[in-house]
């Protein structure tokens, strides 16, 4: 199935009318125009204001409207009122058509620029916006739930068009779509895009670096603005863009950790103890250093559940006999003393 746009470009439709497409771009506008009552009642409205336009500007431009006007008015104002006993006639001031047509070709094209304007932006955008701290439930026009993330932004029409689902985010969001084969869910993002047709999955672009993205359940397609890099993405797996370089790697370690910061559930097999810290301290916004370089390489298997930062350092201490001290939001992870 061909993507149909969700608002046809009046540019194009400019073209049309004037025959002036390329044949692409003449089936490209005869099909949007078949696609819904909608967009051809609109096709219709345009075509209207376009036709009354032209025809404003058709009329001949040699004749002095101004002067036949003048002289008109110096007659009728020449004469008196006309009086009689039950009527009273009052002169008339009537323009000639000429005037109306010059009026008409001024202000049509200001209609159909305003038209142009309206039509052009007839589907706005909702943006919402979080902060520090702050998560937001949103529900799409098509069904579709998304969980938006602390300093995010998501960009969305109020109604859906009759091409692709398109939304726009800044930072970290979980999407539930609603199946729809025929209408795809993309999600845009600075560095990539995400589409898909029914499935759950997180994303995230909080910075210029890396995009990733996660897959719950169904398909996904991860494609690279830059470079046009693509990979599909099944349950359990993360594509991460390197912004830097265009490229996406793919891991198919399944952890559900991309889900912490909705279920606050952490879990580990056999984790460097130096992949855990760098996890630990973007998830809880502290900072974690290992005095010695040998802890990093020791592996964990956890889990942990609704847990603060304090208390999972203290099971990790515990377990590999560590110790942990603390200033602020800085931990620092030494070795133990031997007993």
């Amino acid at each position: 199935m061909k993507p149909y746009p969700e608002n046809m470009n009046p540019d194009l439709l400019v073209l049309f009318l004037s025959k002036e497409t390329s044949p692409e771009q003449e089936e490209l506008v005869r099909e949007w125009i078949m696609q819904s009552d909608e967009n051809r009642k609109q096709f219709e409205e345009f075509k209207e204001i376009w036709e009354k336009s032209e025809n404003a500007l058709d009329q001949p431009s040699d004749i002095d409207t101004d002067v036949a006007w003048n002289k008109f008015s110096a007659r009728i104002d020449s004469e008196d009122a006309k009086k009689t006993d039950n009527q009273v006639y009052i002169k008339s001031k009537k323009r000639p058509i000429g005037v109306w047509v010059r009026v008409a070709a001024v202000l049509i094209p200001l209609l159909a620029i305003a038209y142009l304007v309206i039509f052009q932006n007839f589907n706005p955008k909702t943006i919402v916006a979080t902060t520090e701290n702050d998560k937001k439930e949103i529900a799409l026009s098509d069904g579709t739930q998304v969980i938006l993330n602390s300093h995010s932004e998501l960009r969305y029409p109020e109604k859906f068009g009759s091409g692709k689902r398109q939304v726009e985010l800044i930072g970290e969001a979980f999407f539930t779509v609603t199946p729809d084969k025929d209408h795809p869910f993309v999600i845009s993002t600075e560095k990539a895009t995400v589409t898909v047709l029914g499935t759950s999955f997180n994303v995230k672009s909080a910075d210029n670096k890396r995009v990733e993205v996660y897959v719950k359940t169904g398909l996904v397609l991860f494609s690279s603005i830059s470079n046009q890099d693509s990979v599909f993405l099944e349950p359990g797996m993360k594509g991460i863009l390197d912004c830097s370089t265009g490229k996406i790697s793919v891991d198919s370690t399944d952890t559900g950790n991309d889900l912490f910061w909705m279920n606050k559930v952490l879990k580990y097999q056999k984790r460097p103890l130096s992949d855990v810290f760098n996890e630990l301290s973007e998830q809880y916004n502290v900072s974690i250093i290992a005095a010695d370089s040998s802890i990093g390489n020791l592996r964990l298997t956890s889990s942990f559940s609704n847990n603060s930062i304090d208390q999972i350092l203290e099971v990790i201490g515990q377990s590999f006999n560590l110790t942990v001290s603390k200033s602020g939001t800085k931990y620092t992870i030494d070795l133990g003393r031997e007993e």
